[in-house]
């Protein structure tokens, strides 16, 4: 009789801590150890005890269950790695997934550390998206909560307040150390949302701030920025492609797709790919283009000139740019106005604001132009809200040209500036070369014959250099002039042509004073160009209230035209007097 008491007792004990081997779901008298797995109902995702590749050490993570070779997505105690193969995870008594390394349960590898109410029944499963979830009357803990270095379809990235919880992506330490590393992606909710990858605390890739744009392709991403929640999450459009996302050791972000009949995991895009990709290549107040891999793609954004000169010369552009005329201009109520940079992605903003989500462009123009430190401001569409004015207030950082998918950035500059930006758009001076040579062509020429004159076409053949300069100014080229430089011809008949050798030496002769004096009158001409304009460089301060409409106030034109002086007066006709002002040569 005492006999079977304790064979019943053997059982019950049994039954109380029995192994789970190959169901989706583990109760509070199961145990997951060593060899046992959960795998999901449609068999997609695998969760027990591995060692990442020569490792001897055992981690409790989730795989892709029948890919052959073994891809993580999810690891529990990364940093708390099990020596020997005596772990096993189990529900305690409190509703906790538990984690132990040895049999003596006094010290825990990880838990999910959550509070449930007393008496309730709580079981894990394992779902075919790979999130494990803690249920006890509702969900209480789930793996998608706390990701690692991967982020798979139906995971939320970003940040949830009402639950306190910033989902974020950490790289593994190594290929076989899945220890929390040195790079992490995550969001950064302050001004206008975005993603930033860090290497510690240092931003070293950033995306485009929010509002972002569906991509259409093999997945889509919705994005959420309410003042609760602020992530993004994908969806795969065709369930033949698996996907995930990764973060790897090495700091770069990869989505991989894989398909049954491909056998192999294919990389679907890669950042970063390029050297400006990274963030603030080109430094402050500086735009980034991949023109060619061979050029230098730094360039400073109007109002703005290289800090380190020497630096810039030598392809280095983190320095950055700095305003022009910065101790003898300024930007705050002397005539200021702002300029149009097209087709970029918007610079850092989590320090720009959010003016009005229904703001027109003039009223977001004059909205930054009240606050002497809006350095730029761009109109926005969002979602289902019209249009949105933002503005920045600090250094404008990692502008990029994008022809794709942009947007147009207003640029704070002082008056001279915009009077010079404004006059390059509208009004200029060209100035261009033309050579005309024509060799051996028939003349009509004037020959006596029988003592009466007749025009006779080939009876001389000729060769013509003419050379001349052709001038244009004013708005749209209103205004032309040609200047004769140089002309040279010379005839002879066709029974006394000279040689090949002959021609060419003429044609030599001709051609190098003629290019000599080109640039000769060039250099002359830029030269007094510039020193006329050292001496009457007065400053054009132009209003630009308006974006549809630019005009000059009179205290602009007065200054301009020396108090119109006569100096500078062209001359006169029905409408009034017409005087010069400052202008800047294009060549």
């Amino acid at each position: 009789m005492e006999a079977e008491k304790l064979f019943l007792l053997f059982s019950l004990l049994m039954l109380q801590f029995s192994s789970c081997t190959s169901h989706d779901s583990l109760k509070m008298n199961q145990t997951i150890k060593e060899g046992d797995l959960l795998i999901s109902e449609g068999n997609i995702f695998a969760l027990g005890f591995f060692s990442p590749g020569s490792s001897s050490n055992r981690y409790l993570g989730i795989w892709y269950h029948k890919i052959p070779e073994q891809t993580v997505v999810w690891v529990a105690n990364r940093n708390d790695p099990i020596i020997g193969s005596l772990g096993f995870l189990f529900i305690d008594q409190y509703g906790n997934l538990v984690l132990y390394g040895n049999d003596d349960q006094k010290l825990p590898v990880w838990s999910t550390n959550v509070s449930v109410e007393e008496n309730d029944t709580c079981e894990a499963q394992l779902m075919d998206s790979g999130n494990l979830i803690l249920v006890s009357r509702k969900t209480v803990w789930q793996s998608f909560d706390y990701p690692t270095n991967i982020l798979l379809p139906g995971m939320k990235l970003g940040l949830d307040r009402k639950l306190g919880i910033d989902r974020f992506l950490t790289s593994w330490r190594s290929a076989e150390d899945p220890g929390i590393g040195d790079f992490s992606v995550r969001i950064n909710p302050n001004g206008s949302p975005q993603f930033f990858v860090y290497n510690g605390t240092k931003p070293i890739i950033r995306s485009r701030p929010w509002p972002w744009r569906n991509q259409m392709g093999l997945y889509k991403c919705t994005f959420v920025n309410d003042p609760d929640e602020k992530y993004c999450v994908c969806t795969v459009l065709d369930d033949s492609y698996l996907l995930r996302s990764i973060l790897d050791h090495s700091g770069h972000v990869k989505a991989l797709t894989r398909r049954e009949s491909d056998g192999q995991w294919k990389e679907y895009w890669k950042s970063p790919q390029f050297q400006w990709d990274y963030y603030g290549h080109c430094g402050a107040y500086s735009t980034c283009e991949l023109a060619n891999l061979n050029e230098f793609g730094c360039a400073c954004l109007p109002g703005f000139e290289p800090k380190y000169p020497l630096e810039w010369s030598a392809r280095d552009g983190s320095g950055g740019c700095v305003r022009k005329r910065l101790h003898t201009s300024s930007v705050c109520q002397h005539g200021e106005g702002f300029v149009k940079v097209e087709n970029v992605i918007l610079p850092e903003s989590s320090a720009a604001v959010w003016v009005d989500m229904s703001k027109s462009l003039a009223d977001c123009e004059v909205q930054c132009k009240r606050n002497c430190s809006c350095s730029a401001y761009a109109i926005i569409a969002i979602p289902g809200k019209n249009y949105g004015c933002l503005t920045w207030y600090k250094e404008l950082v990692d502008v990029k040209y994008d022809r794709s998918d942009s947007h147009d950035l207003y640029v704070r500059v002082d008056a001279y500036e915009l009077g010079t930006l404004f006059l390059l758009s509208n009004y200029f001076i060209g100035l261009s070369l033309h050579i005309l040579i024509y060799e051996s062509f028939p003349m009509l020429s004037l020959q006596e014959r029988n003592h009466r004159y007749w025009y006779v076409l080939g009876a001389k053949r000729a060769t013509l250099c003419h050379m001349y300069c052709h001038i244009s100014i004013g708005k749209w080229g209103g205004f032309s002039y040609r200047v004769n430089l140089y002309s040279f011809h010379s005839h002879v008949a066709d029974t006394k042509r000279k040689s090949n050798d002959s021609r060419e030496k003429t044609m030599l002769a001709v051609l190098a004073p003629s290019i000599a004096l080109l640039w000769f009158l060039i250099g002359l001409f830029a030269y007094l160009w510039l020193k006329k304009r050292a001496k009457k460089g007065n400053e054009l301060q132009v209003n630009s209230t308006s974006t549809e409409l630019e005009y000059f106030k009179l205290s602009t034109i007065t200054a301009a035209t020396n108090d119109f002086a006569p100096a500078n007066k062209l001359g006169q006709g029905g409408f009034g007097s017409v005087y010069k002002v400052l202008a800047t040569l294009v060549i």
